[in-house]
């Protein structure tokens, strides 16, 4: 376990991080098994220190401000006050980024998409893309987004021009391909000088298709 406390800076190749303190939990099991795997492989370093052990958990506060590697060599900004990230294991034993949870004046950024919300929530599935050189045993390897929650004022700009407000929004990934849907007293989604109100809205970012399951109006 490593507690820091003010101006903390992380930097690593797949996520930079700055914040006012970091607690990182390690996964001390996990580095003894694999040193009874592979004893005479690399129990200790050159200098004589012993390895790092991988990573479990990283909780991060106050003005967070994070950038995280995409398998696709993208990039995610997060900016908020109160950070959580989740690791595990493949089924090859390759540690990866499993879910990261942001609150307080959050503010994502992607390729895509603006999103800011008081709370956002993402879970992630093992990654697919094989990596272009063989990683360390305590290497983080970034996961690939499987659902996301987000709440609080959320408020959606996409890279095609859209905009969305809801109280909340929910991210599933179905064939590949994410699939929104905004909950709100309204909801609203804005695209050019067309606005479609109603209490529920659904989005589908493969054909672009936008429905409403109820009752709704556009302006």
């Amino acid at each position: 376990r490593a507690d820091l406390q003010g101006k903390v800076a992380v930097d690593h190749p797949q996520l930079k991080l700055n914040s006012q303190t970091l607690q990182l939990l390690f996964d001390q099991q996990q580095q003894q098994q694999q040193q009874q795997q592979q004893p005479a492989t690399q129990p200790v370093l050159a200098d004589g220190k012993r390895s790092t052990p991988p990573l479990r958990q990283l909780d991060a506060t106050g003005d967070v401000h994070c950038v995280i590697a995409r398998p696709d060599k993208t990039s995610q900004t997060l900016d908020c006050q109160s950070l959580k990230l989740l690791t595990a294991r493949t089924p090859t034993g390759q540690l990866f980024a499993r879910s990261i949870v942001a609150m307080g004046q959050v503010h994502a950024v992607d390729p895509k998409q603006d999103v800011t919300a008081g709370y956002v929530s993402v879970s992630l599935a093992a990654p697919t893309t094989r990596p272009t050189t063989r990683p360390g045993a305590g290497d983080m390897m970034p996961g690939e987004v499987e659902s996301l929650l987000a709440h609080d004022n959320v408020f959606v700009k996409t890279v095609d021009g859209k905009t969305a407000a809801a109280d909340q929004l929910v991210v599933e990934i179905r064939d590949g391909q994410p699939s929104a849907t905004l909950h709100g007293r309204p909801a609203v989604v804005t695209h050019d000088r067309n606005k479609l109100v109603a209490d529920a809205i659904q989005m589908m970012s493969a054909t672009q298709q936008i429905s409403v399951p109820g009752p709704g109006r556009m302006e």
